[in-house]
């Protein structure tokens, strides 16, 4: 289910995912987004890639973050906001 959404980035101010190549979860410790092997980490060290196995960040048009409710993304327009009503309506 892809849903156009506003998301909350109240809490990850910097949080770019455009593209997702510069993702920066610098102000986001609780990112939760498991076996993302393309996912790049270069500068997100305390990054926990555990509970999101469909997570597309080629350019998050699919983006799937069921098991993440504390994922903030500003650039995503079809992110699947069904599991995170919290932070995606």
């Amino acid at each position: 289910m892809l849903l156009t959404v506003q998301t909350n980035v109240t809490d990850c101010p910097d949080l770019n995912v455009t593209d997702c190549p510069d993702l920066n979860v610098t102000d986001c410790p609780d990112l939760n987004v498991t076996d993302c092997p393309d996912l790049n980490v270069t500068d997100c060290p305390d990054l926990n890639v555990t509970d999101c196995p469909d997570l597309n960040v080629t350019d998050c048009p699919d983006l799937n973050v069921t098991d993440c409710p504390d994922l903030n993304v500003t650039d995503c327009p079809d992110l699947n906001a069904t599991d995170c009503p919290d932070q995606c309506y």
